[in-house]
């Protein structure tokens, strides 16, 4: 709730900034400080300056918020161009554990994006997991197999036995990849 209202807060900050800013710098450069006179008195330069300044305080806005944490839209942005431009094939959004799990110790799930457009999605879905260390490595997994059931569905098993639901859902531009781990499968392989 609390970080609903900082975001929305955030948003009616952003907003004023981006509207009143852009338009007093704007004016004090072409009429002047007093208005007395214009300085530049083309109606083009005044549009091509005014949006200059409404870029430049939309961007300001948009670092600040993910910088502060109220707002990602722009890691988002980032990172749907490092996954369309080559530079990765996925990126970890959130890490969400069982929400009367105080310890952690419950099932918990991992949040995933990648391209829209991804092909192979099995490859990739088996690839996350096996360079994801804290499962990989930490739950001894060794033979994983994805199996893909229907509508976006998918499931993780080791040894015959499934381990993890695998949900693949549009999210934008991007696709959502949610492993909805279960911890006590996972306990279990440990013990052989």
């Amino acid at each position: 709730m609390g970080e609903t209202v900082m975001g929305l807060l955030y948003a009616i900050f952003s907003i004023f900034i981006t509207l009143f800013f852009p338009k007093q710098i704007t004016d004090v450069i072409c009429y002047g400080r007093h208005r007395d006179r214009e300085n530049i008195k083309s109606k083009k330069i005044y549009c091509l300056i005014y949006v200059f300044w409404t870029l430049f305080f939309g961007l300001f806005c948009l670092m600040m918020g993910s910088a502060s944490g109220v707002n990602n839209t722009f890691d988002r942005v980032l990172d749907y161009y490092g996954l369309n431009f080559g530079e990765y094939d996925y990126f970890e959004a959130a890490s969400i554990y069982d929400e009367h799990d105080y310890k952690h110790e419950g099932d918990f799930t991992l949040v995933y994006y990648i391209r829209k457009n991804e092909d192979n999605l099995d490859d990739l879905i088996k690839q996350i997991v096996q360079e994801n260390n804290s499962i990989y490595k930490r739950y001894q997994l060794s033979e994983i197999d994805v199996v893909y059931e229907t509508n976006g569905i998918y499931y993780i098993c080791e040894k015959g036995e499934v381990i993890a639901k695998v949900v693949v859902e549009n999210d934008g531009l991007l696709k959502k990849v949610s492993y909805q781990w279960s911890r006590e499968k996972l306990e279990q392989n440990l013990g052989g």
